[in-house]
C-alpha cells in the first residue's frame, strides 16, 4: 500500500502518481490490510488530509483493492482525482479480520470486501470528506466494484463527477447484496449529509443489478443525482432477482433495501438523454423507505424512453417509479419526450405503501404507446396521488391502463389528459378509483376519444362516493358555418298579385302565355317547341267564365276582358317579322306561329294575345 496520512495539527502530504499502467489487487496474507492508495485524516488529527491524484493508460482494482481518502477526526478529508484512458474495478476479498474502520470504509458485509475507490468520512468524524473526481474514456465495473464517497459521521460527504465516454456496469457480491455502483451515501447513524453524483458519458450500461445511486439511511439529507448521456441502457437484476440494474435517489438502509431506518430527506434525480431504455425489470427511482421524504424525479429524453418487459426471476416490472414505503412523502415524476413506450408489463408509477403520501406523475410527451403497459397512481394515505398528462396521440391498446388507485380511507387521485386523439382497445381503461375514500375525478380535453366495446373510462369507489368523468371533446359542429335565414325568398316580392293589371310603368298592362311543357327555344332564331304529350285540364272553381270543352277535347278558355284606354305612347313589342332581306321588325302584336302548339291566356290578363285556335268572346 501507499499510504499520506496526518495525526496532528499538520496538513498530510499529496500523493500524486504518474504511470503508464497501475494495478493493485487482493489483501494483505494475515487479512488485515487492503492493497492499494490511501490518504487519511487520522483520529485525533486537526489537520486536513492531503490530496491523491492519478495520471495513467490503464487504473485496475481487483479482489478488494482500494484507493481512499478517509477522515476519522475533524480534520477535511482529501480529494481523489484520476485521469486515465481505462479504468477497470472489479472482485472482491474475503477477509474477516479487517479493522473495524476499514470493515466501514469499504461497506464490507460478512467479510466480503469490493475492490473500490471511495472518499469517506467515518463515525465519529466532524471533518467533512473530500470529492471525488473520475475523468476516462472506458470505465468498468463489475462484480462489486464500487466507486463513491460516503459519511459515517457528522462531516458532509463529498461530491461525485464522473467524466467518460462509456460507462459499463454490471454484477454484484453476496448473492445481489452488495452490487457494482457509483454512489454517494449518508450511512446508518451519520448526521451529516451526502454529496452530490454527476454522471457525463456518452453511453452507461448497467445490467445484473448494478446501480447509480445517492441514498440516505441516516440523519443527513442525501445529495441530488444528475445523469447526462446520449444513450442509457438498464437491463435486468442481480442473479438472485432482488436488486435491479437503476439509477435511483433514496431514503432506506443501503445495506439491506428493506429496512427503512432512514430519517433524512431524499435527494432529487435528474436525467437527461437522447435514449432511455428500461428492460427486464430494470428501475429508475426516487424512493423513500425510512421517515425522510424522497426527492423528485426528472427525466427527459430528447428521442424515445422505452420501458419493456418483467425480470423472469422475481417477477418485478421494468420501472419508473417514485415511491414510499414508510413514513415519509413520495416525490413526484417529471417526464419530458417526444416519444413514450410502455409495454410487456412495463410501469411508470408514483405510489404510497405506508404512511407516506404519494406523488403525482406528470407526463408531457406528443406521443404515448401503451402495450400491455400501466400509467398509475397509488395511495392508501391522503389525497395525492394525480396523474397530469400533456400529449399529441396517445394509444392503449391489449390490457393496458391508466390508472390512479386508493385503498382503505384514502382519496382517489385525479387524472387530467389534455391530448389531440385518444384510442383505446382490448380491454384497456383509463380509471380512477377507491375503496372507502371518494373516487378520484377525470377530466379529458381531446379532439377525439377513440374506445372499443371492451375499454372503458370509469371513476368509481366502492363504498364511497363516485368521481366525475368529464371529457371535452373542442370540436364545434357549427364552427365555419353562417346562419340562414328561416325564409329563403319571399314569394310576394317575386310574383304580385296580378301579374297582367295596368301598372304606373306600363299602363296597358302585361300579358302571361302559358306554352305548356315545350318551354323556350335555346335559340331566339328558332320557333315555339311543338307541344307534345297533353295533359287534361281540371275545372277551376273561380269567378271567372269558362268556355265549353271542343270535341277534340282541346280546351278554348273564354276570360273576362274590359277596354283600356289607348294612349299615345310607344307600346311594348310583342312579337316580330322577318323580311326577304333579313331584317327583323317589332310588332306590337304576337307573332302567330303554326307550330301544332297551344298558347293560352292567363285567365286574369286584361290584355290578351290571340290564340292558335278558337275565338274569344265578351
Amino acid at each position: 500500500s501507499i499510504l499520506a496520512s496526518t495525526s496532528s495539527e499538520g496538513k498530510g502530504g499529496n500523493i500524486e502518481i504518474n504511470a503508464t499502467e497501475i494495478e493493485a489487487v487482493g489483501i494483505s496474507p494475515d487479512g488485515q490490510f487492503l492493497s492499494g492508495i490511501n490518504s487519511q485524516v487520522a483520529l485525533g488529527s486537526t489537520g486536513d488530509g492531503g490530496n491523491l491524484t492519478i495520471d495513467t493508460q490503464r487504473l485496475i482494482l481487483r479482489d478488494g483493492a482500494i484507493i481512499q481518502a478517509a477522515v476519522f477526526s475533524s480534520g477535511q478529508g482529501g480529494s481523489i482525482a484520476v485521469n486515465a484512458k481505462e479504468v477497470e474495478l472489479s472482485g472482491n476479498a474475503t477477509s474477516e479480520n479487517l479493522f473495524p474502520e476499514i470493515s466501514s470504509l469499504i461497506q464490507s458485509i460478512n467479510g466480503q470486501v469490493p475492490s473500490g475507490l471511495l472518499t469517506t468520512v467515518l463515525p465519529g468524524a466532524t471533518g467533512n470528506g473530500g470529492n471525488l473526481a473520475i475523468n476516462t474514456q472506458g470505465l468498468q465495473l463489475k462484480d462489486g466494484g464500487s466507486i463513491g464517497t460516503g459519511t459515517f459521521g457528522a462531516g458532509q460527504s463529498g461530491d461525485l463527477t464522473v467524466r467518460a465516454t462509456k460507462i459499463n456496469m454490471s454484477g454484484t457480491i453476496l448473492s445481489g447484496q452488495l452490487p457494482s455502483s457509483l454512489f454517494t451515501s449518508v450511512f446508518d447513524g451519520a448526521t451529516g449529509n451526502g454529496g452530490n453524483l454527476t454522471v457525463d458519458t456518452e453511453r452507461l450500461s448497467l445490467r445484473n443489478g448494478a446501480q447509480v445511486r445517492t441514498g440516505t439511511s441516516g440523519v443527513g439529507d442525501s445529495g441530488d443525482l444528475k445523469v447526462r448521456a446520449t444513450e442509457i441502457e438498464l437491463v435486468g437484476r442481480a442473479e438472485n432477482g432482488e436488486l435491479p440494474s437503476s439509477i435511483l435517489a433514496s431514503v432506506e438502509d443501503l445495506r439491506n433495501l428493506s429496512l427503512g431506518v432512514g430519517s433524512g430527506d431524499g435527494g432529487n434525480a435528474f436525467i437527461e438523454t437522447e435514449h432511455l431504455t428500461i428492460l427486464d425489470g430494470a428501475e429508475v427511482s426516487a424512493s423513500t423507505f425510512g421517515d425522510g421524504k424522497a426527492g423528485n424525479l426528472t427525466v427527459s429524453a430528447t428521442e424515445n424512453i422505452t420501458l419493456s418487459g418483467v425480470n423472469s426471476i422475481s417477477g418485478d416490472s421494468s420501472t419508473i417509479t417514485a415511491r414510499t414505503l414508510g413514513n415519509g412523502n413520495a416525490g413526484s415524476i417529471n417526464i419530458n419526450t417526444p416519444n413514450l413506450r410502455v409495454e410487456d408489463q412495463a410501469i411508470v408509477t408514483v405510489s404510497s405503501s405506508g404512511n407516506g403520501v404519494a406523488g403525482s406523475l406528470n407526463i408531457n410527451a406528443p406521443s404515448i404507446e401503451l402495450n400491455n403497459g400501466t400509467l398509475s397512481a397509488e395511495t392508501t394515505a391522503g389525497n395525492q396521488g394525480n396523474i397530469t398528462i400533456q400529449v399529441s396521440d396517445i394509444n392503449l391498446e391489449n390490457n393496458s391502463a391508466i390508472t390512479t388507485n386508493a385503498t382503505e380511507s384514502a382519496t382517489g387521485g385525479d387524472i387530467n389528459i389534455d391530448a389531440q386523439f385518444i384510442v383505446s382497445s382490448d380491454n384497456s381503461n383509463i380509471s380512477a378509483n377507491a375503496i372507502e375514500g371518494r373516487g378520484g375525478n377525470i377530466s379529458i380535453n381531446a379532439e377525439g376519444v377513440f374506445l372499443d366495446a371492451s375499454s372503458k373510462i370509469t371513476a368509481t369507489s366502492t363504498l364511497g362516493i363516485d368521481g366525475t368523468v368529464d371529457i371535452n371533446t373542442q370540436v364545434d359542429p357549427t364552427q365555419g358555418m353562417i346562419r340562414l335565414s328561416a325564409t329563403v325568398i319571399d314569394p310576394q316580392s317575386l310574383v304580385a298579385n296580378n301579374i297582367c293589371a295596368p301598372t304606373q310603368a306600363q299602363k296597358e298592362g302585361s300579358s302571361f302565355v302559358i306554352t305548356g311543357r315545350g318551354g323556350l327555344p335555346p335559340d331566339p332564331t328558332q320557333p315555339l317547341t311543338v307541344l307534345r304529350g297533353m295533359v287534361e285540364w281540371e275545372t277551376e272553381t273561380s269567378g271567372y267564365t269558362s268556355g265549353v270543352m271542343r270535341d277534340d277535347k282541346q280546351p278554348v278558355v273564354v276570360y273576362h276582358r274590359s277596354e283600356v284606354e289607348k294612349l299615345p305612347e310607344i307600346r311594348q313589342a310583342q312579337g316580330w317579322v322577318m323580311t326577304e332581306s333579313g331584317t327583323i321588325i317589332l310588332t306590337t302584336t304576337v307573332t302567330t306561329v303554326n307550330s301544332g302548339g297551344l298558347q293560352l291566356i292567363h285567365p286574369s290578363c286584361y290584355l290578351f294575345s290571340p290564340v292558335a285556335f278558337g275565338t274569344f268572346s265578351d
